[in-house]
């Protein structure tokens, strides 16, 4: 410093930009790391199948017709079954 009494001002900028680079470096792998988690679970939702707005699966009207039908064998068995 006694020859070069101002070559802090080189010194001290090159040292702030660095670790500013340096952080940044770190919250980009960070960002992206999260972004790809965030990706990952929309594919394996879209692999999972559709849904409502409600989050639960849609049900055709077969479907519920069957169930109808077995809810009903079920309710005649019980009938049977407590007239015994």
């Amino acid at each position: 410093m006694e020859v070069y009494p101002h070559a802090w001002l080189f010194f001290v900028p090159f040292i702030l930009v660095s670790a500013f680079v340096m952080l940044n470096l770190f919250v980009a792998v960070i960002v992206d790391t999260m972004a790809n988690l965030g990706a990952d679970g929309e594919e394996t939702d879209k692999q999972a199948g559709p849904e409502t707005k409600d989050g639960e699966l849609p049900v055709s009207k077969d479907e519920i017709e069957r169930l109808h039908r077995e809810l009903a064998e079920i309710k005649a068995m019980l009938r049977e079954q407590s007239t015994r």
